[in-house]
């Protein structure tokens, strides 16, 4: 904390005798180290506004404010007023991406930079820019890194990719329960969420955030590229850019936008037309709805939650306004629609497999399963000893055995699965723990568990929606979910190959590896379920939407997916 207020000083957004108007929360980072701890070590004196009022800054401007703390969205207003600042010598602003559109209208306005800020609370202040993209401050590096792969892989240079920030001041991980600290970094950086690129000089930029990126019909939709597009239209003043789901498996992109003048209210299809030089036809919004006021923080951000809606109205939700179903599968098979049908064929199913099935998959995933989930327990999902593992759809308990190993004497594990064959193999495996249950009625307390993990079985629950609002209720607070699946390529000949291997190469070899004929049809039971099993990017979103946090997707050798999240402090 020392360290973030005295970079900030030696890197001039503060001096001493600087009068700072701000009206951030003091319960984020920005707010306590902008306008507290930076302050206080320049020897500067702070104004504190209640919410952010055009007016409000006005008065703190005209009484000899020398700085201002803003989000983008004020900076626009603050540009757009105009309003007397004598003493205005510079202003900051963070919290989202700053359209150039914004800095330019405000150093015209008032002849003074905006330096735009980027950081997080676990890092501290990453970089500044001033205008020709981001400087990193001393004592941080950053990395662009492939936001797909496990592992930190750095991305060609000009390419966009994830954050990756080392920093002297950053924290070292989040405080669990019993004081146990679970890091945050891998290999000394740590993943921040953002998609951003450098520049061939080294400057960096922010184009988005991986968890709002959405998919139209195979193809990539940044909101925050299409938003900052819609913003640069002189009857715009704000918009939030989302996915409008028209089936389970088709989106359109959709927009609401604040006008400048509510009267002055522009033609959709003029405003495609504008958006249409300025992004990829798919990321036109085909819907527009105009509002009179998107919904704002005090200090002037706009909530991207609660888009097109009034705060009072969202933060108290009924029973009709319940997250949608999502079905992990576009469809079932024949005779399968049904949920109570589906449910007593697959218990019988595995009921009768479960004997030879340890040997039938460990020949289709060629003897790594258990390197690879033991790599994974430890690295993504943070198991360790003493830890608490709940292990949903265990089947015959090899992921769980694992977990025992690690967890050691003083930690718990626990196999939980609908099928009473599997489990009887768990428990010959030597699994102490054994539970009959789904996943979307999990027989335990709120904040139980430290790790919840799934192993190829998505495909076979209800509703991804319940299954992992369900997972993020036993975990405690710093708990961690951790899926393993496997993930058909999406076209042309690798997709091909694929299925053929998975319907046909993959049951034979489980035949003659477990030496059990019904072994053939659950495993092209298996390879139907993957064929029409959802992409991952509805995965990912089903996880954010039960409340994970910095929940994400990595691909291994091109099919074997692992998707993790975080129950955040405080949730």
């Amino acid at each position: 904390v020392d360290r973030v207020a005295a970079t900030l000083v030696a890197a001039g957004t503060v001096r001493a005798g600087d009068v700072v108007a701000s009206c951030l929360p003091m319960s984020h980072a920005y707010g306590i180290e902008h306008a507290c701890l930076a302050p206080l070590a320049a020897g500067a004196c702070v104004r504190v506004l209640p919410a952010f009022t055009v007016d409000g800054v006005a008065e703190a401007l005209a009484a000899g404010a020398t700085t201002v703390l803003l989000v983008p969205a004020t900076a626009d207003a603050l540009a757009e007023a105009h309003v007397a600042a004598p003493a205005l010598r510079q202003a900051t602003v963070a919290g989202a991406p700053l359209p150039a559109r914004v800095r330019r209208a405000f150093e015209a306005a008032y002849g003074v930079p905006l330096v735009d800020l980027y950081g997080a609370t676990e890092v501290g202040t990453i970089w500044l820019d001033r205008g020709a993209g981001g400087q990193c401050v001393p004592g941080v590096r950053v990395r662009v890194v492939d936001p797909l792969a496990a592992a930190l892989v750095d991305v060609p240079e000009g390419s966009e990719g994830e954050l990756a920030v080392h920093s002297d001041a950053m924290s070292d991980g989040v405080l669990g329960p019993g004081g146990m600290v679970q890091p945050i970094a891998v290999d000394g950086f740590v993943r921040m969420g953002d998609l951003g690129v450098r520049a061939a000089d080294g400057g960096l930029r922010v184009t988005g955030r991986i968890k709002l990126v959405f998919d139209v019909a195979g193809l990539k939709v940044n909101p925050v590229e299409v938003e900052q597009a819609l913003e640069s239209h002189p009857e715009v003043r704000a918009a939030i850019v989302f996915a409008s789901a028209v089936s389970d498996t088709v989106n359109r992109v959709a927009a609401h936008v604040e006008l400048r003048d509510p009267a002055r209210r522009p033609d959709p299809a003029a405003l495609r037309q504008f958006l249409a030089a300025a992004v990829p036809a798919h990321a036109v919004p085909r819907a527009f709805e105009f509002v009179e006021r998107l919904p704002r923080t005090p200090s002037g951000k706009i909530l991207r939650g609660v888009a097109g809606v009034a705060p009072a109205a969202a933060a108290a939700p009924t029973a009709a306004s319940a997250p949608p179903s999502m079905p992990p599968v576009t469809a079932r098979p024949a005779g399968l629609q049904d949920r109570a049908a589906r449910e007593a064929f697959t218990k019988e199913l595995f009921d009768t497999t479960a004997q030879g099935y340890d040997h039938s998959s460990g020949a289709a995933f060629l003897r790594v399963g258990r390197w690879y989930r033991r790599r994974m327990l430890v690295k993504v999902g943070g198991l360790g000893p003493g830890r608490a593992h709940l292990d949903v759809g265990s089947g015959t308990g090899l992921c769980a055995a694992l977990s025992q190993q690690i967890v050691g004497p003083t930690g718990r594990t626990v196999a939980l699965d609908p099928s009473t064959g599997m489990l009887e193999v768990a428990r010959r495996r030597g699994v102490r723990e054994t539970v009959v249950g789904r996943a979307e009625h999990l027989p335990f307390p709120d904040a139980t568990f430290d790790l919840v993990s799934m192993s190829y079985m998505l495909r076979h629950v209800e509703d991804l929606a319940t299954a992992f609002r369900e997972a993020h209720r036993v975990l405690r607070p710093g708990g961690r979910i951790v899926i393993f699946e496997l993930t058909s390529p999406e076209r042309g000949l690798p997709r091909a190959a694929f299925r053929a291997g998975m319907h046909w190469v993959v049951p034979a070899v489980g035949v003659v590896a477990s030496l059990r004929p019904a072994t053939f049809p659950m495993m092209q039971y298996w390879a139907q379920t993957i064929d029409a099993a959802v992409r991952p990017e509805r995965i990912v979103a089903a996880l954010d939407a039960a409340g994970f946090a910095g929940a994400r997707h990595g691909l291994e050798l091109g099919v074997f997916s692992c998707y993790r999240g975080v129950r955040a402090v405080g949730r």
